[in-house]
């Protein structure tokens, strides 16, 4: 095949690496962490999230923020803090 340049090569085989039996690597912790919380429970009654990757979307954005203002010492709990998540869909289920 085509040589690839480092860059891609890494990024590659860290999102797309398969396992032995020829599987991608699947986790579902984004998924357990939202149906343990009780808004996760009242948020699938709403008929919000139809189906697990929007879920773990979700999910793995907040994780993503979280640790963006652990990085800068600021509480997403602080009512001087915003944060903007622009989305590339129709129907906005993180905020």
């Amino acid at each position: 095949g085509k040589p690839r340049r480092g860059g891609q090569s890494a990024l590659r085989s860290r999102f797309y690496a398969k396992s032995a039996d020829g599987l991608l690597p699947c986790s579902l912790r984004f998924v357990d962490r939202f149906l343990r919380w009780e808004c996760g429970r009242h948020l699938l009654g709403l008929g919000l999230f139809p189906d697990a990757k929007e879920i773990s979307e979700s999910v793995a954005c907040l994780q993503a923020v979280l640790e963006h203002c652990a990085q800068h010492a600021f509480s997403p709990a602080s009512g001087d803090t915003l944060v903007v998540c622009v989305g590339d869909g129709r129907t906005p289920r993180t905020a």
